[in-house]
């Protein structure tokens, strides 16, 4: 089963990055998972920790 997850942000960086720990320790239950995340401009790492995210785990961000 594909569960998506759709998030809006604006400098959340904290918060978002508390949520993708969140759902990645779902792992452990074999879902299908994908985020599509719309980020408006934050000016405070969230992209750059989104990057980082994109880069090092198992599902599509």
């Amino acid at each position: 089963m594909l569960i998506s997850f759709c998030i809006p942000t604006y400098n959340r960086k904290e918060y978002l990055e508390e949520l993708l720990n969140s759902i990645n320790n779902q792992e452990k239950f074999n879902l299908d998972i994908e985020i599509c995340i719309s980020d408006n401009a934050s000016t405070d790492g969230t992209e750059e920790m989104i990057d980082v995210w994109r880069n090092n785990y198992n599902f599509p961000i």
